[in-house]
């Protein structure tokens, strides 16, 4: 892998907490039983996938951890 700059950090990051607010906003409307959790399957996979990265530095990882924990 690359070297990953400070920036794409950050974008990572904000990735992963825009995943950690949608598991915590619930499910959807929209979405019937099934469908969301799936979704939240991926999510959590996705997660602690990008958990496991080793290009973190200072970032509060603690939201993913909770998520991961549910």
């Amino acid at each position: 892998m690359s070297e990953i700059t400070k920036t794409q950090i950050a974008e990572y990051y904000a990735d992963c907490i825009s995943m950690v607010d949608l598991i915590n906003a619930g499910r959807p409307a929209i979405m019937d039983y099934p469908e969301w959790e799936g979704t939240i399957a991926h999510a959590k996979e996705h997660l602690a996938g990008m958990m496991n990265m080793g290009f973190w530095t200072d970032e509060d990882l603690s939201p993913l951890e909770r998520v991961l924990e549910m």
